[in-house]
């Protein structure tokens, strides 16, 4: 799942841009791309710095052109041509509280994700790290055991409502159950980093 992130910048120095950095950077490692759009009166070099700043962030300059809304849309119509389907919309003063993702991953006993899968994703892995059952549908990696080893019965097409909508009670009302059906793919996961070694090593030694 590419995920991008929007920020959207209204005066910063009257919190700060340190302040603004700051918050910026606690989510950059979250997400694949920043939108760092400036709804400020005036566009100035230190609002651009922000965005210079931090790796991964893109500068717009909006100048408050149909308010708030105007600056998320704008990112939102950024964000669809440069191929995401996913945005997180933040303010410049709000902050991810250390490991605040991993967090709500925690408290949450099923993942749900009919997104696109080019390739092994990060979340549905990191979900599943921290104890959440994982739904996917059968789009590109997800289609393929190799990539994500979940057992049949958690792919499900996004068309046939009934059969997830059954599948996520049953989650509920036998949590421990369902978790014990995926700890092999949580045991796949933990061997990852080793598998890599010792595809690199076969590959350059």
């Amino acid at each position: 799942m590419k995920l991008a992130a929007a920020v959207i910048l209204y005066k910063p120095e009257e919190i700060g841009m340190d302040t603004v950095k700051t918050n910026i950077q606690s989510y950059a490692s979250y997400s694949d791309i920043i939108y760092v759009v400036d709804n400020s009166p005036e566009e100035t070099m230190s609002n651009r710095e922000i965005a210079s700043t931090i790796e991964k962030c893109v500068y717009i300059y909006n100048g408050n052109k149909g308010g708030i809304a105007g600056a998320q849309n704008k990112a939102c119509q950024q964000a669809i041509k440069d191929g995401y389907e996913w945005l997180m919309t933040m303010d410049q003063d709000a902050i991810f509280e250390a490991e605040s993702p991993s967090y709500l991953l925690n408290k949450t006993k099923v993942y749900i994700d009919f997104g696109n899968h080019p390739g092994m994703d990060r979340i549905p892995r990191e979900a599943r790290m921290q104890g959440c059952v994982v739904i996917t549908g059968k789009i590109e990696a997800a289609n393929y055991f190799e990539d994500v080893p979940i057992e049949e019965q958690f792919e499900r097409k996004t068309k046939n409502i009934k059969p997830i909508s059954e599948l996520i009670k049953s989650v509920f009302l036998d949590y421990e159950y369902w978790d014990k059906k995926q700890s092999d793919y949580t045991t796949f996961i933990k061997g990852q980093r080793d598998r890599f070694s010792e595809d690199v090593r076969i590959i350059f030694w």
